[in-house]
């Protein structure tokens, strides 16, 4: 178990990690994650583009999902370099963005046409996708390009820093 120094406050971090919505995932094309299927642990690591060594962990959180939604709540710590630039730049107004990374248990195809409901809502299929009924969520990631973006960091007076992420319309799922 490592902790803060006592009196040493983590800048607290909430991010929508996924909006139940279509993706387009490099290498595999549009896809869909049941969150009723999704397993997922007490913490999930936050890290730096996907990055799967220790240089680029920036914090952990709690996983859960509110209004058919994937959200990540936890802190970012300021010991890597990784995190202490997310964090700078985060302070400075910077509007990251978000991905997570699962694996798919099961899944099928659904045709293009096709009507599935999933994650409270209907999707119509306009061309085929992956429906993935049953993962296990890794890790989600702070990064430059995903779907999510950082719109505010405040600092309540007593340097209790927070900072959220929220879905920007504006953007194209990816």
């Amino acid at each position: 178990t490592i902790t803060a120094a006592e009196g040493q406050r983590l800048p607290r971090v909430s991010i929508l990690a996924y909006s139940g919505d279509v993706m387009t995932v490099p290498g595999f094309g549009p896809i869909v994650l049941a969150l009723s299927g999704m397993v997922y642990p007490a913490e999930v690591p936050l890290l730096a583009d996907h990055q799967n060594n220790v240089n680029a962990i920036v914090g952990q959180g709690s996983p859960s999902i509110r209004s058919n939604q994937l959200f990540v709540d936890g802190n970012a710590n300021t010991t890597t370099d990784a995190a202490k630039q997310i964090v700078d730049l985060a302070k400075s107004g910077h509007k990251f963005q978000a991905s997570i990374g699962a694996t798919p248990l099961e899944s099928r195809r659904i045709a293009a046409g096709e009507t599935v409901n999933v994650n409270g809502r209907t999707i119509k299929a306009e061309k085929p996708f992956l429906l993935v009924t049953k993962s296990k969520l890794r890790e989600v990631t702070i990064c430059a390009l995903g779907c999510l973006s950082f719109c505010t960091t405040s600092d309540d007076g007593n340097g209790n820093e927070s900072s959220s992420m929220r879905k920007n319309p504006g953007n194209a799922v990816s």
